[in-house]
């Protein structure tokens, strides 16, 4: 599902397709998951040149022929908040993104300067973002399940109809890779099913799993 052909590295502000990059190489090594009907993926980004290299960002794009084929008004796009104060809920092509406050957008969103409420059919989740088909009546989610280095992002993008995709994205923060060395990045989760609430489930019991969470006691007490 994961392929070259849909990878795009951004150094300084522009986006490059990673098969234009002669010195750069991703490694994506399908891993066991503990859920069923799911795929998990380690992501490497490997500098094979002589020179360092600064990475802003890795883009791994699904074109809707990926998960669906319908047309972009038979979605709907839930989202995850970034925190407490975050937003998490689901939108349709002619809807907006969530209108948050402006004094408050960068302890909500991971990328504050191109979060915007004002364009129809481009919507960005935290770590995870789920595509339903009203039409087929399932979903398919997209979702990051470790959070140990960068923070990562969904994006679901209904603008154009010829053009419906999602994008799972890995926010490096213009990490320097040296030479003959790679970069970790967040491992993605990828699952389908009719029940979203089981898919957010299996993909909070993998995020567990995948970061040693410790569980918490079934009840409590004492103080």
């Amino acid at each position: 599902m994961i392929s070259n052909d849909n990878v795009f590295v951004v150094l300084g502000g522009e986006a490059h397709a990673i098969e234009s990059l002669s010195n750069l190489s991703l490694s994506v090594t399908p891993i066991a998951s503990n859920c069923e009907s799911a795929e998990t993926f380690d992501l490497r980004l490997a500098n094979q040149g002589s020179d360092p290299i600064k990475v802003d960002s890795v883009e791994f794009r699904f074109d809707d022929k990926t998960f669906f084929g319908d047309a972009a008004d038979s979605y709907s796009f839930y989202k995850e908040g970034l925190s407490v104060v975050g937003v998490s809920g689901s939108r349709r092509k002619n809807d907006c993104d969530f209108e948050l406050d402006p004094g408050f957008l960068r302890f909500m969103v991971s990328d504050p300067d191109n979060y915007s409420w004002k364009r129809k059919g481009v919507f960005c989740g935290e770590q995870l973002g789920v595509v339903s088909s009203e039409q087929r009546g399932e979903s398919t989610l997209f979702g990051f399940v470790t959070a140990e280095s960068f923070f990562c992002r969904v994006i679901m993008n209904m603008e154009d109809d010829a053009d419906t995709h999602v994008s799972a994205v890995v926010d490096m923060d213009g990490i320097v890779i040296e030479p003959d060395s790679e970069i970790v990045l967040e491992k993605l989760m990828i699952a389908s099913g009719v029940d979203v609430d089981k898919l957010l489930g299996d993909c909070a019991t993998e995020t567990a799993i995948q970061m040693n969470a410790v569980p918490g006691p079934e009840s409590l007490a004492g103080w």
